[in-house]
């Protein structure tokens, strides 16, 4: 049915001979009309040229001449022939100069520019542009485009002409084209005209604001292409990044649903919808930039996926990756802070099932209402707390349930691509979702400016702070007597310091505070009930101080994250240096998060063949710092009193034991060396290790180098990769791996076809982080390991104890004070300079080493 109320208006483009005009019109009633509309008007273009007997005032007369006796004619004022001009105003024969080029240029663009505002002028009918560049010199053709990207508006079009098959020979004849036994040469076909569409980038709004805005006049193109040049400069990454995955998508319904869908949440508004309200904004962007970042990490990953993804799991991915943030301002009744940033991940399932789902979209939503309680299942798991396989599940069917492994495809015949897979990967896809996220450590992410952060967090931190000591001396009051009471006295000593003790400044009680907020924690608080208020702000000062020195300023540290199979490498960001500002331990810091969520993600990737089994830092050896003591064994029961809530802890270098947090664990190791023992002898081991803490296994390979110095603290070099289940036990391959990384190693390393296995060691090991916070607010991270270790080599069994400290992210001296402190407290203590490998050595053959 023709579309009466649709006007369609040509701009052509013509040569020496004017039938490109009436070949686009006879395609067009053929092909287009009755769906489209008729054209009423057409404006060409054309120069004023003479070839031979031929000239411009033949070609005009012709063409409309035909055209009259068209059925129904096209009336003769609703063609207009414009031909070019120079610059002089005198009419081009032909463009044979630049000078001709922009004269004709300038034709073009103002009379298609005056007649875009003429439309306009018509009401929201307004005609629909049709542009076609088949005829007259590349120039004209080229200043038409550009007119049609300047003008352009929903629906115009721009269409090429091509005529089939050897047909050139200038038909003026409209549709119906005589049958071949009627043309003037009965041996050649009738003419065939083809429309071919051409995209064509628009411009128009961008151009018609920078005109109203006086910006540039509407004819000074080159200042116009130089705006527009610095626009998509600035805009490349985002914009094309913010379409990642998307063209992965073969479905043509899915992959333009998902256009639609990204077109709206990067815009103004929709950005605002999805984030406008996060509560954590001036710490770090949970946002648009965001969600590129992670968008990009994530096509690293998918390349690799075997099995690829399918349609349905692409489109589930990518809208998971949009919304997995979202919940960072609530749900409309969940807005405090503490709770927000803790269950961030279900807020955001919520929102996207409740409110995303009824978002006014496009035609094709009910696809995405569909998908939306898939989407939001993975969006809810990509935090640690909720596990993604059965290991990670807490025992005793405590905390939620591990993420389904795969559900049912809610799309199922809908569309071709949604169809293709009966089933959505979901457990594949948050794991995809939890390391991409964790991996956007940039500064980037930044919002604002170091000194702007530290004003506001700190005007926070005290306000909190105030709130915390007026609600401690109020439960002092209320639970008198009692443990809750004396754990409160403990709390307000730890702050203020034992009288008669110099009075404390505020920064100094509100650093005190943090080191000492772990003992809100203690059981004996929780029983009596605790104050509930007490627990609330202790936990957001805790938070707040967490996230502006170990979350805000780590990002201030990372210049990007790149996954690079099989490593994540780090770059480190512009060397830091002056009191205060410790890159080298943020970079740990760094390293440390991210392994851990690729230790929760490993063995599901793996499964996938994505081989991802360390995180570097370029540029920087990864080390260990840890000092060692042996155990006298009838003093085993006084270090394991030590692992229990005891008064020493006030004051052990200024740390607190994170009781909450202590885990037993079961590590397996199994050591590797040459015939002669070349590895023992140098001070270094590789070992295949296994550690099953919480019922969750992890096992990885790791080389461990000589200790550097002479001092208490052992400082070596220590390489590890992730293991399969199935590289345990068979771990060739996993040999290869490590020494691929090992080839930035400064040690050199025996043959790896020379290595045998050496000795097996089980240890029953207790683990106690400890946390310590400084003047700056820094928070410093270390572990305390009491282990009893059982060497097993052939038939004979020994055993010995341990007390290691760990530095995992720290002051360089904290270990030293620590060391010095357990001494004094422990005297029994012996230090011990030989690596686990060594001692067990010695204690099976005793001849076996050097040291």
């Amino acid at each position: 049915m023709m579309l009466q109320n649709r006007d369609n208006w040509l701009f052509i483009t013509l040569g020496s001979q004017f039938a490109n005009l009436t070949e686009f019109l006879d395609a067009w009633r053929l092909k287009q009309e009755e769906r489209d509309g008729a054209i009423t008007r057409v404006v060409a273009f054309a120069t004023r040229f003479t070839v031979g007997q031929r000239n411009w005032q033949a070609e005009e007369q012709l063409v409309r001449d035909r055209l009259a006796e068209d059925e129904p004619p096209l009336a003769r004022d609703h063609l207009e022939i414009i031909y070019l001009q120079g610059k002089d105003g005198q009419f081009l024969e032909d463009i044979r100069t630049e000078e001709d080029a922009n004269g004709g240029k300038t034709t073009i663009l103002s009379t298609v520019q005056k007649l875009d505002k003429e439309r306009k002028n018509r009401g929201p009918n307004f005609p629909r542009f049709l542009f076609c560049l088949a005829g007259g010199r590349k120039t004209m053709s080229s200043d038409l485009m550009l007119a049609a990207m300047l003008t352009q508006q929903d629906d115009d079009r721009v269409y090429h002409l091509f005529v089939y098959p050897e047909n050139n020979n200038a038909c003026y004849h409209l549709h119906p084209a005589p049958e071949p036994s009627q043309a003037k040469d009965a041996k050649k076909p009738a003419a065939e005209f083809y429309l071919v569409k051409y995209p064509a980038p628009s411009l128009s709004g961008l151009y018609s604001k920078l005109v109203d805005a006086h910006v540039f006049q509407p004819a000074d193109l080159d200042r116009f292409n130089e705006i527009i040049a610095s626009v998509t400069k600035a805009m490349a990454t985002n914009t094309a990044q913010a379409f990642t995955l998307v063209g992965d998508i073969q479905d043509a319904g899915l992959r333009s649903l998902l256009i639609q869908l990204i077109v709206e949440w990067s815009s103004p508004s929709g950005q605002e919808r999805l984030w406008g309200n996060d509560i954590y904004r001036y710490f770090v962007d949970h946002g648009f930039q965001h969600v590129c970042s992670v968008l990009g990490h994530a096509s690293r990953i998918c390349s690799l996926i075997d099995p690829p993804l399918s349609d349905v799991e692409l489109f589930a991915l990518v809208a998971a990756i949009w919304l997995h943030d979202i919940g960072m301002s609530g749900d409309g009744g969940t807005t405090e802070r503490l709770k927000v940033r803790e269950c961030h991940g279900e807020l955001s399932e919520k929102r996207i099932i409740h409110e995303m789902a009824r978002w006014e979209g496009p035609p094709q939503n009910d696809l995405f209402k569909k998908l939306a309680p898939v989407i939001g299942t993975i969006v809810s798991y990509h935090q640690k707390h909720r596990p993604l396989d059965e290991e990670q599940a807490k025992s005793g069917g405590k905390g939620p349930p591990p993420i389904p492994k795969q559900v049912d495809n809610p799309l199922m015949g809908e569309a071709p691509g949604a169809s293709s897979a009966p089933a959505i990967r979901t457990r594949l896809l948050a794991a995809i979702l939890q390391l991409c996220d964790a991996c956007d450590v940039q500064e980037k992410r930044l919002l604002l400016s170091p000194d702007e952060k530290d004003r506001r967090t700190r005007q926070e931190m005290k306000q909190l702070f105030a709130a915390f000591l007026d609600r401690l001396d109020l439960v002092r009051l209320q639970k008198s007597g009692q443990d809750g009471a004396r754990l409160a006295d403990e709390l307000a000593e730890a702050i203020n310091g034992p009288p008669p003790s110099q009075k404390p400044s505020e920064d100094e009680k509100l650093r005190k505070c943090l080191s000492a907020l772990d003992l809100v924690d203690d059981e004996r608080f929780r029983s009596p009930p605790p104050d509930q208020r007490l627990l609330e702000l202790a936990k957001e000062l805790r938070l707040m101080g967490e996230q502006y020195q170990n979350h805000y300023l780590l990002h201030h540290q990372s210049a990007q994250v790149t996954i690079d199979p099989p490593a994540i490498l780090v770059q480190p960001g512009q060397l830091q240096t002056g009191p205060g500002l410790r890159q080298a331990q943020y970079l740990r810091q760094i390293r440390q998060n991210i392994t851990d969520d690729l230790d929760l993600t490993f063995t599901i990737l793996a499964a996938s063949h994505v081989e991802i089994d360390h995180v570097r830092i370029e540029g920087m050896e990864p080390r260990e710092q840890e000092i060692k003591f042996a155990i006298p064994s009838q003093h085993v029961p006084d270090v394991l009193a030590f692992f229990q809530p005891n008064p020493v802890w006030k004051e052990l270098g200024g740390c607190r034991a994170q009781w909450n947090k202590k885990t037993a664990q079961m590590v397996t190791d199994i050591y590797f060396d040459t015939p002669d023992r070349a590895l023992a002898n140098g001070g270094a081991g590789i070992r295949l290790r296994e550690e099953v803490i919480r019922g969750r296994t992890r096992r990885f390979l790791c080389y461990k180098g000589p200790a550097a110095g002479g001092g208490a603290v052992a400082d070596r070099a220590e390489w590890e990769i992730l293991v399969t289940a199935e590289a345990w036990h068979e771990p060739r391959k996993a040999f290869e791996r490590l020494y691929e990384r090992l080839s930035q190693a400064k040690e050199r390393l025996p043959d790896p076809r020379d290595l045998k296995e050496a000795l097996t060691l089980r240890n029953h090991r207790i683990f106690l982080p400890l946390v310590h916070v400084d003047a700056e607010l820094f928070q410093s991270k270390c572990g305390l390991y009491l282990d009893e270790v059982e060497v097993v080599h052939d038939d004979r069994q020994e055993k010995f104890y341990e007390l290691e400290i760990e530095n995992f992210f720290g002051t360089p001296d904290l270990l030293e004070t620590l060391r010095q402190e357990l001494q004094q407290h422990l005297s029994f203590l012996e230090p011990e300079s030989r690596n686990k490998y060594q001692k067990s050595l010695s204690l099976i053959m005793p001849s076996s080493t050097s040291s």
